[in-house]
């Protein structure tokens, strides 16, 4: 007698109306009950207690056909789509010991047309195995090709990203260590200074007048120029009506500003006597 292909068995399933992701499991479990033949009777199944039929070896518990046609592939298949659907998989002896697994198979397609109700020929069901066959090993080998030749790629992609990666960190790590140090304090406090002295330029002679004087070693008149740079706006953020400098023309009367442009053009000029705002 003739016999079912595992394709052409996932095709009776899923015409019948079952899961199409069930197929090749319950092609396996067709094939491992009835070795695919659709005409497959076990009288004795049970320990004799009842006749099971067909390609997924329907039984309702006696020696009777459960419904009419029960040898029909289709019809067999639509019955074994709802024992699935009452009992599950574990309706099925050669499931639960895993005999079905021995016929198992992954990536055949199923055969869902010109399935002719009853046994096909052995020939065409040969033939249809064979196809499915040489067509997973198609699939397989061009996987594996592809594998073979781009995997360098894909690991010397991965070895650049994480050489970056570890590179970035490394000079993050030099940047906090350097601002840490004494030498990257005193860089910041250069920095700071020169924002302050482009931020207000009124203050810069006080400020150079300050670093100055601790160069040359008095460090009374550095904190007196400090104070005094600190000093050189008021609460609202205006000058003081007075700046005494730090020259030696300190002590002289103040030359009077009327705008921040004049007091800028009086410093220019190489003037660091004492100053009078009024603007």
């Amino acid at each position: 007698m003739a016999t079912y292909s595992y394709g052409q068995l996932e095709g009776l399933w899923i015409n019948a109306g079952g899961s199409t992701a069930l197929a090749p499991i319950m092609a396996a479990i067709a094939l491992a009950e009835s070795g695919g033949n659709p005409n497959a009777t076990n009288k004795t199944d049970n320990g004799g207690k009842q006749t099971s039929w067909g390609l997924w070896q329907i039984s309702d518990g006696t020696h009777n056909q459960p419904v009419s046609g029960i040898l029909d592939p289709e019809t067999n298949a639509e019955q074994a789509v709802k024992k699935y659907k009452s009992q599950g998989l574990a309706a099925w002896g050669t499931y639960t010991s895993g005999a079905y697994k021995k016929y198992l198979k992954s990536g055949v397609s199923p055969i869902t047309t010109g399935l002719a109700s009853g046994s096909t020929t052995s020939t065409n069901a040969q033939d249809a195995g064979i196809t499915s066959d040489i067509g997973s090993a198609i699939g397989s080998g061009f996987a594996q090709a592809f594998i073979a030749i781009f995997n360098p790629f894909i690991e010397i992609l991965i070895w650049g990203t994480e050489t970056l990666l570890g590179g970035a960190l490394m000079v993050v790590g030099v940047v906090i260590i350097v601002a840490n140090s004494k030498e990257g304090k005193a860089v910041q406090a250069k920095a700071g200074q020169a924002a302050m002295m482009i931020a207000a330029p009124e203050a810069a002679p006080e400020l150079e007048g300050a670093e100055g004087a601790a160069a040359a070693g008095g460090a009374s008149k550095a904190a007196s120029g400090a104070g005094k740079a600190a000093n050189a706006f008021s609460a609202t953020g205006q000058p003081m009506v007075e700046d005494w400098g730090f020259g030696p023309q300190a002590k002289q009367q103040p030359k009077t500003v009327t705008s921040k442009a004049q007091f800028r053009q009086l410093r220019a000029s190489g003037y660091d006597g004492p100053v009078r705002h009024d603007y």
